[in-house]
């Protein structure tokens, strides 16, 4: 046998592994070569020479990594939860687990796809449950009819294009809130926009004496010097994080971790930079064996981090009760502690409708409407026969109507122009659809009865659950022309970021700071806000950053779910417990449908998708398959009154975004006070701060009085010295915040990639 023309030393195999190592899925093999020749300067050497050399190392660096986490796992007989113990990217069996949405389509999960009528009946009844005293009203004959014929006389397609509103429809929803008046009033809980997933909200479950306790708990937080508070940044001085997972998250090969026990509430403090820290998982590791994923992925996981993770705090069930049983990172334990009970209790009121959302998707999923048909009868086959098919462009043009180019119905303008509604009316009017008729049966459309609703043995009686916590004001104060925001550094270093182009930062009660789209086509150094008003940066000096935005609007949020993969969150709780001045604003959910794969198993004449964007919720039968469910309002309504608080739940299987708001009043100051919470899936419990001391310096040094000891001896700068270059120690509040950007960073442009991820998946419609 020939010797290989070349062979690669021992010094450049390890950087090929190396590299291997740092890749988040298995590189192609012409990948690996360029990689190679460029990095490692190699020329004159045939690719058949280096897919001979370069295929097994692939292999081998993948195995050694395989090896590694195996010895680590080994090594943590304790610990075993992902990235200790077990694979970063573990996942248990799809039937062990709720399902997730993280940008894989093999792995996504999808909705069934809804009809144009059917998202109407989702958003009749989510209108009428925002009524006083509807669940009482609903059983009057006379306001029941009164809600029917409103509902029949109004213009469905301002809502949805193509709705319509039958008489038929109107009297299943009639029946459908008659059971869901019977369990609002046995559970307090309403389940809204629930198909196969479901959003619930109520506005009974907290008490006004818990709402209260929450408010004078979070003064405490709030009213801290001007230099104290910390505005999220991008956010323009108008949101304000008082508790916030992003700050002191844990960091991959830089937090000590206890491998062999747990803290608890009492001695949390006492364990301040004790705990070992392990190398970080290479990016390679993340599929892995104990997964139920191929190892190594042949794609990345675009929602896997593989530098931060958020710490949920533990939470023990017994029976209704829940108790935080480890700290809730950024609340002190021993300052705060007045805080804890609080959230305990709020979380006691989560737990029945995330139970109910936690089972939804296999015991109570519904579907109002179904069609496996998609087509129309011509009234008009004389003309459109002549034009081989029933296009809305067959319409006769009107005496006097400029003549039709023949690329016209092909170019991007079509569709927003007058003619295009002109063609769409004539086509509807002469091609009617046979479009399926509701029947009323609570089988069919409401399978949830108060019985099913636990008071106790939550998530197939979990004794233990984790919860991530948020709790944030949004501010809107009045327009002074004469006002300029001048910027911290921080928030300099987040607007003149490169990563942070797309704007995109999940941020709380499920909304981000985005920039309208006027603003997204400007360069650095001339965007602008959404009334058109600059925003001015001079790059070489942040003291000269300011944003002349508009301080009376919130801008509204871009479409996410919760977190990366890492925190395995499953449902997320609001509680909009505070509210002053603010117009009305909605979370809007969306998710990826498609689960018959309608283009198989639709019946559909060749080429015509009119008659599909017709029938079903799909805007355009040529785009991705992602469907806006409907929107639920979340500020005070009729039926809420202001002493109550509104609770909106939800799976982390609905994209959401929060809608813009603005004040009521722009003479006067208003505010919006959210507490987020986010469970954890009990299936796949994560990383908590039961294994993970507190990161916050300032705690550490207080409890420890080690600071205040160097300093008495030593000048500031070496004391900071000191403590900065001591590994596994707690940082200080600067750090934390420079940290915070990078995590920001990071987790906007894996939202982008998933984003995008989730776009890939069109609906396809071909000829068949």
């Amino acid at each position: 046998m020939d010797p290989p023309e070349f062979m690669p030393t021992d010094q450049q195999i390890k950087a090929f592994k190396d590299w291997i190592q740092s890749k988040d899925c298995k590189p192609r093999i012409w990948d690996a070569q360029r990689w190679f020749q460029t990095s490692q300067q190699i020329e004159n050497v045939s690719e058949d020479s280096l897919d001979v050399i370069l295929g097994p190392l692939i292999d081998e660096a993948i195995e050694d990594a395989n090896k590694a986490v195996e010895e680590r796992t080994k090594a943590l007989s304790y610990l075993k939860v992902p990235g200790f113990g077990l694979p970063l990217g573990h996942m248990p069996p799809e039937k062990e687990r709720f399902p997730v949405l993280i940008g894989v389509h093999d792995y996504d999960w999808k909705a069934a796809t809804l009809l144009i009528r059917e998202v109407c009946m989702l958003k009749f009844i989510e209108e009428v449950t925002n009524k006083p005293q509807w669940w009482e009203k609903v059983f009057d004959a006379n306001i029941a009819n009164k809600w029917k014929q409103e509902a029949l006389q109004m213009n469905w397609e301002e809502y949805r294009t193509y709705a319509d509103f039958t008489p038929a429809m109107a009297d299943a929803c009639i029946d459908e809130l008659r059971n869901k008046a019977d369990l609002f009033k046995k559970t307090g809980l309403i389940p809204i926009f629930d198909y196969s997933s479901c959003v619930i909200k109520s506005d009974t479950l907290v008490p006004e004496s818990l709402r209260d306790a929450l408010r004078t708990a979070a003064a405490v937080l709030e009213n801290v010097p001007d230099e104290e508070k910390d505005w999220h940044p991008g956010s323009t001085h108008k949101v304000l994080d008082l508790v916030h997972p992003s700050l002191w998250p844990f960091i991959y090969g830089r937090t000590p971790v206890l491998l062999d026990k747990r803290i608890n509430l009492e001695n949390a403090l006492n364990h301040c930079g004790v705990g070992t820290v392990l190398p970080a998982p290479k990016p390679i590791e993340i599929a892995g064996p104990g997964s139920d994923w191929s190892s190594p992925l042949e794609n990345p996981v675009p929602s896997l981090s593989y530098k931060y993770q958020w710490l949920p705090c533990d939470v023990l069930l017994d029976g209704q009760t829940a108790k935080i049983d480890s700290y809730i990172n950024n609340l002190h334990p021993v300052e705060h502690a007045n805080f804890y009970p609080i959230i305990e209790r709020f979380i006691e009121k989560a737990l029945p409708a995330w139970d109910v959302i936690y089972r939804w998707p296999t015991e109570f999923e519904i579907q109002r409407l179904k069609s496996k048909n998609a087509r129309t009868k011509c009234t008009t086959s004389e003309i459109c026969n002549q034009r081989y098919a029933c296009e809305p462009w067959n319409r006769p043009l009107d005496e006097g109507e400029p003549q039709r180019d023949e690329n016209e119905p092909y170019t991007e303008e079509y569709r927003s122009s007058e003619r295009f509604k002109r063609d769409m009316a004539w086509l509807v009017e002469t091609h009617k659809l046979d479009l399926p008729e509701p029947v009323s049966t609570r089988e069919n459309y409401f399978r949830l009865k108060p019985s099913d609703v636990k008071s106790s043995g939550f998530f197939n009686g979990a004794s233990r659950i984790q919860v991530i916590v948020k709790l944030a004001n949004v501010h809107l104060t009045p327009e002074d022309p004469d006002f300029k925001f001048e910027a911290s550094q921080e928030l300099a270093d987040w607007y003149t970021s490169t990563a942070n182009a797309s704007g995109n930062d999940p941020d709380l009660d499920g909304s981000s700071y985005k920039p309208s789209s006027s603003e997204d086509s400007q360069s650095d150094s001339d965007a602008s806000s959404s009334n058109g008003r600059p925003l001015s940066l001079d790059l070489s000096d942040y003291r000269s950053i300011y944003v002349d935005n508009d301080p009376t609007e919130f801008e509204g949020g871009s479409w996410h779910t919760e977190g990366m993969l890492n925190e395995r969150i499953c449902a997320t709780a609001l509680f909009y417990y505070d509210s002053e001045n603010i117009t009305d604003c909605h979370l809007d959910f969306r998710t990826p449908a498609d689960r018959e794969e309608l283009v198989v198993n639709l019946n559909y004449e060749q080429s015509q998708h009119f008659p599909i964007e017709r029938t079903f919720a799909i805007p355009n039968a040529n785009r991705d398959t992602l469907q806006h469910v409907g929107g639920v309002l979340t500020t005070n309504s009729p039926s809420t009154g202001d002493a109550d608080t509104r609770a909106v739940f939800f799976p982390n299987l609905l994209q959401h975004r929060v809608s813009p708001f603005r004040l009521k009043d722009p003479t006067r100051p208003g505010h919006r006070k959210i507490l987020a919470l986010f469970l954890v899936d009990p299936a796949i419990p994560v990383l908590s701060t039961a294994n993970v001391p507190p990161q916050q310096r300032h705690w550490w040094a207080k409890e420890t009085r080690v600071e205040e000891a160097l300093a008495a001896r030593l000048p500031n700068e070496l004391t900071k010295l000191i403590l900065d270059d001591t590994t596994g120690m707690p940082f200080d509040l600067d750090e934390a915040k420079s940290i915070r950007l990078d995590l920001m960073d990071e987790r906007s442009m894996k939202q982008d990639s998933t984003e995008e991820q989730l776009h890939i998946a069109n609906w396809n419609f071909c000829e068949h």
